[in-house]
């Protein structure tokens, strides 16, 4: 099975969960799913897809959980996820995206996991989790990301788990994580960062676990720790503190 064709499941009105991992699936055409309207969970790991095409999903108004890890996606169409009104669950994982921004992530507003670990990330857009306000778990771990500016994050009021470990961030902006006032676990381990802002962490009131191991930190302003009243575990491990 290498290709989805055009209403291919047509007529599995009552179908609930598809699993189709495992082939060697390589595109999915306009409609490909149209019919499935109780379908919940869609399973696409593991197969060579490259390409998500923008209205490959329409009908599957119920869909809540998708699965497209280890393919090889590098380029998803503006509005791909636009008709996928009861989506909570997307798993982008091991895939060849280089970048993000937030015409491809509209219409999945709903959404409170979003997984796009060990992709070729290297540049988030400013607001491109714009549709996400309601996202509560974030992994981005596993990437090539340089940056992470005032407005990378703006707009996750909501998110509780932020993992951004194993990348190349040299940089944080003093309000990187101004709009996470929710966030209760941030890993930022195994980084290349050499500092903290003061005031960096400030609106993170509600933050447990902080892990800032394996980077080069050197220095830690004055109140960088301001406001973290809830924090019970706090990893500096192997950087270049004191040295």
């Amino acid at each position: 099975l290498q290709i989805i064709k055009k209403r291919l499941f047509f007529g599995l009105d009552n179908l609930k969960k598809l699993y189709l991992w495992g082939n060697s699936i390589k595109s999915i055409e306009e409609e490909g799913f149209y019919g499935l309207f109780s379908l919940n969970k869609l399973d696409l790991s593991i197969h060579f897809i490259k390409t998500i095409n923008r209205k490959s999903f329409y009908g599957l108004n119920n869909l809540q959980k998708l699965n497209f890890s280890l393919n090889s996606i590098n380029l998803i169409e503006e509005e791909a996820f636009h008709d996928l009104f009861s989506l909570t669950e997307l798993d982008l994982d091991n895939n060849l995206l280089e970048s993000l921004n937030n015409t491809f992530l509209k219409g999945f507003e709903n959404a409170f996991l979003l997984k796009l670990s060990n992709n070729k990330i290297n540049f988030i857009d400013d607001y491109s989790f714009y549709f996400l306000r309601n996202l509560k778990r974030l992994e981005l771990n596993n990437n090539l990301i340089i940056h992470i500016s005032n407005s990378s994050l703006s707009y996750l009021n909501h998110l509780e788990y932020l993992n951004l470990q194993n990348n190349k961030i040299q940089q944080l902006d003093k309000r990187s994580f101004s709009d996470l006032i929710n966030l209760k676990f941030l890993f930022i381990g195994f980084n290349k960062i050499k500092l903290l802002y003061e005031f960096l962490l400030e609106n993170l009131s509600n933050l447990i676990q902080l892990s800032l191991n394996q980077n080069q930190i050197s220095k830690i302003y004055y109140r960088s720790f301001k406001n973290l009243n809830k924090l019970q575990i706090l990893n500096l491990e192997d950087n270049c503190l004191f040295r």
